[in-house]
């Protein structure tokens, strides 16, 4: 996801008790935002979408899928 925003490195994602969680049959659903500098330098925020696919304890990057509203 960080690849997507204008400036990665100014990236300010918030706890996870400030996001939506939600348990699904097949693993978790992550609503949330992350605040960064847009191309002007101002600082936006960006909504997205977390879907985890996995109930195991381990996890792998191919059971993320992330989306950016």
């Amino acid at each position: 996801m960080r690849t997507e925003l204008s400036s990665p490195a100014t990236a300010n994602f918030p706890s996870l008790s400030e996001s939506q969680s939600k348990e699904t049959p097949t693993g978790w659903l992550f609503n949330s935002y992350v605040d960064s500098q847009n191309q002007l330098g101002a600082i936006v925020r960006n909504y997205f979408t977390c879907k985890l696919n996995s109930k195991d304890e381990s996890i792998t990057s191919d059971q993320l899928e992330v989306t950016m509203k």
